[in-house]
């Protein structure tokens, strides 16, 4: 998905949620589906929990912390 848009292997992006836009550097797998993306919490440049929002799930009543809809751009 990222080379439909134009974005190519160690490409920096952005990864823009309905609440925040975090950087990142773009690295390609054959691992994921299309159409989605992996991002591990564990670097402090690339804030990842920034992109979710703090909504509730009206039926669990906790918020999303797993997963979200992005959109990349390349910087």
């Amino acid at each position: 998905d990222a080379r439909h848009v134009g974005i190519s292997q160690g490409d920096e992006v952005k990864v823009i949620s309905p609440v925040v836009e975090v950087t990142a550097v773009a690295k390609f797998t054959d691992t994921l589906p299309e159409g989605m993306i992996f991002m591990p919490i564990s670097f402090p440049s690339t804030p990842v929990n920034q992109l979710f929002g703090t909504t509730l799930d009206p039926q669990a009543k906790t918020p999303a912390l797993k997963a979200c809809a992005v959109k990349l751009e390349r910087v």
